[in-house]
């Protein structure tokens, strides 16, 4: 691939990450009918895979993700320009990679987390190669979500303590390591990394998770005024179904008594009462 193809991809990506999702879709299928070289041709299957990937065209993705895999496994012989890079493994792990990425898409992280830890087993000397697309780096980023994800806390701990996640994962990832402690029990490093979250520009479900955990951290810092607030704002930005697997409206009625506010303590005391999903998070 020439560095102005290369370039191409680059740029593909920045327009990709700032939003224009479709327009750089189609300038990459574009891109893709240019290319003569079948490495080439295989490198922007992978690439397409993960656009459709981060779009939740999961059909699709599952589709070219195929066509990736008979692409790897019908070449044998690397480009001339390999130098120390290994292609036919380069694009085993980029398929495995992006097929990680579909399984993360269809909400299967159980799968995902299986599939992730069996590709570092197998090829742990190829992805501490400098030159492994960032592969490397988001798989310890996403291993670190996973392990949480799936309460393995102590688990998680070093990948979120030591990832260097793109922008755009900064403050999800900030998220995740102030949960972490929380679970942990470390408060006050929980209170820093969820400020910091939430300071990142947390938005949507994010914020709202952030906001309760922050909450149960500050009570336990024993800030309950800090503590009540924060569950307040998780009412008004987390969506229903994450409140109804929280104890969210048994955090404000316990906060609103200690600070004597009786009437808002029977308020609280009143939503909760009424049916609610069985709760998950304490």
């Amino acid at each position: 691939m020439t560095e102005f193809e290369i370039q191409c991809f680059n740029d593909l990506y920045a327009k990709f990450e700032a939003g224009e999702r479709v327009e750089a879709l189609q300038e990459l299928r574009d891109l893709a009918r240019r290319l003569d070289d079948p490495w080439d041709r295989a490198f922007s299957l992978y690439h397409e895979t993960l656009f459709l990937a981060e779009m939740a065209e999961t059909s699709q993705a599952r589709s070219r993700l195929e066509e990736l895999k008979g692409a790897v496994a019908s070449l044998t012989d690397p480009p001339p320009d390999a130098y120390q890079n290994n292609y036919p493994i380069s694009l085993t792990v980029m398929a495995r990679y992006a097929e990680i990425l579909i399984l993360l898409a269809e909400r299967n992280e159980p799968l995902a987390l299986q599939v992730l830890e069996e590709l570092v087993s197998r090829y742990p000397k190829h992805l501490a190669m400098p030159d492994s697309w960032g592969i490397e780096r988001d798989i310890q980023v996403q291993r670190g979500y996973l392990l949480a994800d799936a309460g393995r806390w102590r688990e998680a701990k070093p990948f979120l303590e030591n990832a260097f996640p793109p922008d755009v994962w900064k403050s999800v990832t900030c998220y995740y390591l102030g949960h972490c402690y929380y679970e942990l029990h470390e408060y006050e490093r929980a209170r820093m990394k969820l400020v910091e979250a939430l300071d990142l520009g947390l938005v949507g479900h994010w914020e709202g998770k952030a906001r309760y955990v922050l909450g149960i951290v500050e009570y336990h810092l024993s800030d309950i005024k800090a503590a009540k607030t924060q569950f307040e704002l998780c009412v008004q930005t987390a969506g229903p179904e994450y409140l109804g697997q929280t104890r969210v409206w048994e955090w404000l009625e316990a906060t609103s008594r200690k600070l004597g506010l009786q009437d808002e303590a029977e308020m609280y005391r009143r939503r909760r009462m009424d049916p609610q999903p069985d709760s998950k998070l304490n």
